[in-house]
C-alpha cells in the first residue's frame, strides 16, 4: 500500500491585503505541526470482535488494525493485546503479528469466569510512548447462566456536557451550544432539556431536544456578568446539569458553515484590539498541516470560505491563534460527510439458500496487493444479539481520535443523511483533539521516546559452557520453525555473553540449535539460554466506569434468547468433538490420520484422490532431492511399478508399460515437466490403475504439487545442543460444521448466531476474486454479511448488508 495522505491534503496559505514574516520566541504552529509529524507519528487501534458479547467458554475471535492517521500503519510490526477483569486482573495475554497494520487473533474464555465487565487493551510498543489514553480499551461483557449474580444495566449512569462552538461565550454574541451526553451502555434517543440562568433556575431561556442519543444543539446570545447552566433529562426521570463556561467580555467567536465543496467560518472580535490584525488561523489534518491564514486589516467580523473538494474524508481540526501564537478558538469538523469514500462493492456473485444445513456461496472482490486486510462475518440475522456499535469507517475517521465516547459511532457513515450530518457536526463542536497539544509543541514539549521499536520477534540469549559466560564468540544458530523450515544465524556474543536475533516471525514454539563457529572449538557444548524481548508492559491508569452493574439473579429469571443459543452451540462443539473422538477411536485401528494425509487433503481435490495412490510428502519428511534437476530424474527406482525412460534428452515417466501424464497443481504439464525445483515442492501423489483413466491420465498420473503460503520442505534436525523459543501466539480455528462431508460427526441441533468468521480472503478463485463457502443453521431465513478492510490504493472497504433468503435449495 502507498501512503497517499501526503499527496491528496491541498495546503492552503492566505494572506489577507499584504504577507509578512513574524518572528516569535516560541515555535511557529506550522514548524510544531512539521515536527510532531515528522518525529512523532501516532499509531490508534480497531479491534473487530465476532460478537458483541460472549458465554463463558466461549473463544473470542478478532481481527485489528492499526492505523497511523488515515492509513495503515507501517511503523510496528507486533500488536499486545491483553485481557482485564473488573479488578484489573490480567487473565489472557496475545502476542501478534502486524503484516501491514493488520492481524488476528482468538482468546479462550475459562468456561468458570463470572458474569461481569471484562476489558480489552491493545497496543504497540511504539504507542507506549504517547499517553495511555491513546491504547485501545474496552469493555467485553461476558454471562455466565451459572453465575450467583447477572449483568445489568444502570440507566441511571450516564454523563452530560454542554460546550459553546469555538469554545467560548462572549457577551451579547450569539452562541451555538452542543449538549452532549455519555455512556458505556444503549442510551436512549428521547432525551430533552434546557438552559437557565444561575440567578433564576426556573426560567428556561431556551429549550431543546435530542438529534439523537449522543447530542443535542441549541443557539442563544449570553449576557455579560452572567452563569449560566444546562438542566438534561431522559425518558426515565434522570438527569444530570452541566455548567456552561464563565461568559467573557471580549474574545473571539469561531463559528462554521459547511457546504457540499467548502466551508466557510466565521469570525468576530469583540474589544479585540485591531479587530483580529495579526491573528492566525491553522487548519490541520491528521498532524499534517492543511491551511494557513495570516489575518490583516479586517473589520469586526471576517467570513472566509476553504474549499474541501480536494479533500478527502476526515477530521480538519481548525485554530485561531493571536498574535502571540496562543490558542483562542478550536473548532472540529468533519469534511465531505455527503460524499464518503469507500469501496463497497465487494459481493460480485452469491448463490443462497434458506434450506436447513444448506451451503451458501459467495464470490468477493479483493484486490490481489492487500488482501490480506480483508475479512468476512456471516451471522444469522434474526439473532437477537446487539449489533457491533462500531465499524472500519468509524474507527479510522471518528472515534479514536476524540476525547469523548460516541454511542453507536457506525451509524454516522451509514446511509448518511441531512439529519446524521448536522448531529455529528454538533457532535465536533462539543469534542477537543486529543491527539496533541497546542501549548506543548509550540513549546517544544514532545513525547519522551523510551521504547524503541523492535522488528517482529527479537530475542537475547546468555551463551555460557558450564557455568562461564562465552564473551565475544561467534554462535551458529539453527532454528527450526513449527512449519518445518530452517534458517541458519550466525551471532556474536558482546562482552557480557550475551547475543541478540531479530525480525524473526513465526507463530508458537520453534527449537533452537547452537554451536561455536570454530573448528576447534565447535564439538565443545555450550547452552544459551533465549529471552523474548517483546515485552508486555502493565496499564496504569484505572479502568473506565461502566453503565453495568451486576445484581442478585431469581430462578424466575431467564437469559436473553442469544446467550441460550450461544450455550447450546458450545454444548454442540463439545458433542461433536466428542463425537469424532469417539469415531477416531474406532477408524485408528485401520488408518492413522497423519500430518501426510493432512496435507494430501489441503492440496488434492476430490477428483485428485483415490485408494490406489502413493503420497510422498515434502513438508512433513526429509526427502533428500537436494541435488536433482530434474524430478522425474529424482522419482526413478522409488515408486513400484513406475519407470522413468530418458527419451530426446527428456525424462519420461511409464507406469506399467504405458505413459503416465504429469501434472502440476493439478493442471496439465507438457515437455519438461519435470524441470521444476525440489525446493517448490511440497507433494507428489502417483495415481494408478482406473481412477486415473478417469481424470485422463492414461495408464497413470504424477501430480506434483508446489509450495503454498508458509510451507516450506521437511529438512532433518541436527545432533546439537537446543532450546525453545516463544513466538506469536496461534489463532484457533473458528468452529464450522461440514453438512457436505458425511464421514465427519453431525450435530442434533444447529443453534449457532454467527455462521462465518473468516479473517483473510485470498484470491484464489481467479484475479482479484475469493470464493467463501458456509453452511446455515437449522433454521436461518436472513443472512447479515459484512466485509471490511483496505484497498492496496489505501481506501477503507466495508460493506454491510441483510439477505432475505430464497425459499430453495440448489
Amino acid at each position: 500500500m502507498q501512503p497517499r495522505t501526503n499527496s491528496k491534503i491541498l495546503f492552503f496559505t492566505f494572506c489577507l491585503f499584504f504577507f509578512s514574516v513574524r518572528f516569535f520566541a516560541q515555535q511557529s504552529p506550522v514548524d510544531a505541526l512539521r515536527k510532531l509529524y515528522d518525529e512523532y507519528p501516532q499509531e490508534k487501534i480497531y479491534i473487530w470482535f465476532n460478537k458483541t458479547g460472549y458465554v463463558a467458554g466461549e473463544t473470542i475471535f478478532f481481527k485489528a488494525y492499526v492505523f497511523s492517521g488515515y492509513e495503515v500503519s507501517f511503523i510496528s510490526t507486533s500488536l499486545y493485546v491483553e485481557l482485564y477483569d473488573a479488578d484489573k486482573k490480567l487473565i489472557g495475554k496475545r502476542l501478534l503479528p502486524l503484516l501491514a497494520g493488520v492481524t488476528d487473533g482468538s482468546i479462550e474464555l475459562d468456561s468458570k469466569l463470572n458474569e461481569g465487565v471484562y476489558f480489552i487493551r491493545a497496543y504497540t510498543t511504539w504507542m507506549l510512548n504517547f499517553s495511555e489514553q491513546f491504547q485501545f480499551l474496552t469493555p467485553l461483557l461476558v454471562y455466565n447462566p451459572t453465575s450467583a449474580k447477572k449483568l445489568t444495566i444502570n440507566k441511571s449512569l450516564w454523563k452530560s456536557d454542554a460546550v459553546p462552538e469555538g469554545g467560548s461565550l462572549i457577551g451579547g454574541i450569539e452562541s451555538r451550544v452542543a449538549v452532549r451526553r455519555y455512556a458505556t451502555a444503549l442510551l436512549d434517543s428521547k432525551w430533552s432539556g434546557y438552559v437557565y440562568e444561575e440567578s433564576n433556575p426556573t426560567h428556561k431561556i431556551k429549550e431543546f431536544t435530542a438529534m439523537d442519543e449522543n447530542v443535542a444543539l441549541f443557539t442563544f446570545t449570553p449576557e455579560e456578568r452572567k452563569k449560566y447552566y444546562v438542566y438534561v433529562k431522559d425518558e426515565y426521570g434522570n438527569h444530570r446539569t452541566s455548567p456552561l463556561p464563565a461568559v467573557k467580555n471580549s474574545g473571539v467567536s469561531f463559528t462554521i458553515e459547511e457546504l457540499s465543496d467548502s466551508v466557510t467560518y466565521r469570525l468576530r472580535f469583540k474589544d479585540i484590539p485591531g479587530n483580529g490584525n495579526g491573528y492566525r488561523v491553522i487548519g490541520e489534518i491528521q498532524n499534517q498541516l492543511a491551511y494557513d491564514a495570516i489575518l490583516k486589516k479586517t473589520g469586526e467580523e471576517l467570513r472566509m470560505k476553504i474549499s474541501t473538494s480536494v479533500l478527502e474524508n476526515g477530521i480538519l481540526h481548525l485554530t485561531v491563534f493571536d498574535p502571540a501564537m496562543r490558542p483562542v478558538a478550536e473548532r472540529l469538523l468533519f469534511v465531505n460527510h455527503s460524499n464518503l469514500t469507500y469501496d463497497s462493492v465487494v459481493i460480485s456473485q452469491q448463490l443462497l439458500s434458506a434450506e436447513p444445513r444448506a451451503k451458501n456461496k459467495l464470490l468477493l472482490n479483493v484486490d490481489s496487493l492487500n488482501w490480506i486486510s480483508y475479512a468476512i462475518s456471516v451471522d444469522d440475522a434474526s439473532s437477537l444479539l446487539p449489533q457491533q456499535q462500531e465499524n472500519i469507517l468509524s474507527a479510522l475517521w471518528l472515534s479514536s481520535d476524540l476525547t469523548d465516547p460516541i454511542q453507536n459511532p457506525a451509524a454516522y457513515f451509514d446511509h448518511p443523511d441531512k439529519n446524521k450530518i448536522e448531529a455529528l457536526d454538533a457532535i465536533l463542536i462539543s469534542e477537543k483533539w486529543k491527539r496533541f497539544n497546542w501549548n506543548d509543541i509550540l513549546n517544544n514539549k514532545y513525547p519522551t521516546i523510551r521504547y524503541l521499536l523492535h522488528n517482529y520477534l527479537s530475542y537475547t540469549g546468555k551463551v555460557t559452557k558450564g557455568k562461564k559466560l562465552k564473551a565475544n564468540e561467534e554462535v551458529n544458530l539453527i532454528l527450526y520453525y513449527p512449519d518445518s523450515s530452517a534458517q541458519l544465524m550466525l551471532a556474536l556474543s558482546d562482552s557480557l555473553g550475551n547475543i541478540f536475533i531479530d525480525n524473526i516471525l513465526f507463530r508458537d514454539d520453534a527449537k533452537i540449535f547452537y554451536q561455536l563457529n570454530t573448528k576447534k572449538y565447535a564439538a565443545k557444548l555450550i547452552d544459551v539460554k533465549f529471552e523474548r524481548n517483546n515485552r508486555f508492559i502493565p496499564y496504569t491508569l484505572p479502568l473506565p466506569e461502566t453503565s453495568y452493574k451486576l445484581t442478585e439473579t431469581t430462578l424466575a429469571e431467564k437469559p436473553p434468547v442469544w446467550i441460550t443459543r450461544a450455550s447450546s452451540v458450545l454444548n454442540m462443539e463439545k458433542d461433536i468433538e466428542g463425537k469424532y473422538k469417539t469415531l477416531q477411536e474406532v477408524v485408528i485401528r485401520s488408518k492413522l490420520r497423519s500430518r501426510t494425509d493432512e496435507l494430501n487433503e489441503k492440496l488434492s481435490s476430490g477428483l485428485f484422490q483415490s485408494m490406489n495412490e502413493t503420497v510422498i510428502d515434502f513438508v512433513n519428511e526429509e526427502q533428500h532431492a537436494q541435488g536433482y534437476t530434474n524430478i522425474l530424474e529424482w522419482l526413478r527406482g522409488r515408486v513400484a511399478g513406475l519407470d522413468i525412460l530418458l527419451e530426446d534428452g527428456d525424462f519420461v515417466p511409464y507406469i506399467r508399460g504405458g505413459r503416465a501424464s504429469v501434472y502440476i497443481d493439478e493442471m496439465p504439464a507438457y515437455g519438461g515437466s519435470g524441470y521444476i525445483s525440489t525446493a517448490d515442492i511440497a507433494m507428489i501423489k502417483i495415481i494408478k490403475g482406473p481412477w486415473a483413466f478417469a481424470i485422463g491420465g492414461g495408464s497413470g498420473i504424477i501430480a506434483i504439487y508446489t509450495l503454498r503460503g508458509n510451507m516450506r520442505p521437511a529438512q532433518k534436525e541436527p545432533s546439537l545442543p537446543n532450546n525453545k523459543i516463544m513466538g506469536y501466539d496461534p489463532v484457533k480455528k473458528f468452529f464450522s460444521p461440514y453438512y457436505d462431508i458425511k464421514s465427519v460427526p453431525q450435530p442434533d441441533k444447529d443453534t449457532r448466531d454467527q455462521l462465518l468468521w473468516q479473517t483473510f480472503l485470498s484470491p484464489a478463485v481467479a484475479v482479484d476474486k475469493s470464493k467463501v463457502d458456509f453452511f446455515n443453521n437449522d433454521n436461518t431465513k436472513r443472512l447479515r454479511v459484512i466485509v471490511q478492510g483496505f484497498t492496496n490504493k489505501g481506501f477503507p472497504v466495508f460493506f454491510h448488508k441483510v439477505f432475505e433468503l430464497p425459499l430453495k435449495a440448489f
